[in-house]
């Protein structure tokens, strides 16, 4: 669900609506007061959920002091936001291939007025390894804008090679990618590891990832729930499981 609200009392309404639909997950999006981002975070945690935003410039500030658990995206920070983002252990989610993208087709970003101007290939890569000496940690990322979810997995792997760019050992990127992201989201008990008793959700590719990112575009099986869906690179489905009735057949007529 998408909603744009005036206040802080609704955004915290906003919140709570959310979550009775069932969200795991509110993220927040500039442009807001502080006092919008503090309800919205307070409410949110107050139910258990974490908060994720999309937000650049003095909007990162005011997320951070408000205590979102993640900022989206590879945009223009102060050294104080990044130094407030390590203090407070505010996770980032850098998408840096994303704006990469956009920058590789249109030649700039264009969407506001706040990162118009301001936004380089250079600029957030340097700002990814400012992130990444404090110690903020870091969760890898994609979009959909600039037709990105045409082009998976392309984008996804490129984004895995930012961070080994960055300083990370192609081991710790998919670490970032599966781990992390699923800690990030508070579904580390779920996802992320293969471990007894998480989701069945796994795909087996032919090569090495942890030494040849590239690897991970020659997926071989993928395994979701529990069942196989892709076999020997061709999907595959799965015969269906008939759910029972919610009472037992009746008995046959006897004469």
């Amino acid at each position: 669900y998408q909603w744009e609200r005036d206040g802080a009392d609704a955004w915290r309404a906003a919140v709570r609506a959310a979550f009775k639909e069932g969200a795991s997950v509110i993220k927040i999006a500039s442009h807001f007061t502080p006092e919008e981002a503090a309800a919205a975070v307070d409410e949110a945690h107050t139910l258990g959920l974490p908060v994720t935003c999309d937000c650049e410039t003095l909007y990162i500030d005011r997320a951070v002091a408000a205590g979102v658990d993640m900022i989206e995206h590879p945009l223009p920070r102060t050294d104080a936001a990044v130094a407030a983002m390590a203090k407070r252990r505010t996770a980032s989610v850098p998408t840096l291939q994303v704006y990469q993208n956009v920058l590789d087709t249109a030649g700039g970003f264009y969407g506001s007025t706040s990162r118009r101007f301001v936004m380089t290939s250079q600029s957030n890569f340097d700002m990814f390894k400012k992130l990444n000496a404090a110690g903020v940690v870091m969760g890898v990322g994609t979009d959909t804008i600039g037709r990105v979810n045409q082009m998976i997995p392309n984008p996804y792997i490129a984004e895995l090679k930012w961070f080994v760019k960055g300083g990370y050992t192609p081991a710790q990127a998919l670490i970032a990618a599966t781990k992390t992201n699923a800690e990030l989201l508070a579904m580390g008990d779920k996802l992320g590891t293969l471990e007894a008793g998480k989701l069945a959700d796994v795909i087996v590719v032919d090569g090495r990832p942890d030494e040849v990112l590239d690897d991970l575009s020659r997926v071989v099986h993928v395994f979701k729930d529990g069942r196989q869906w892709v076999a020997d690179g061709q999907v595959r489905l799965p015969r269906h499981p008939s759910a029972p009735l919610a009472k037992p057949s009746p008995p046959a007529e006897t004469k």
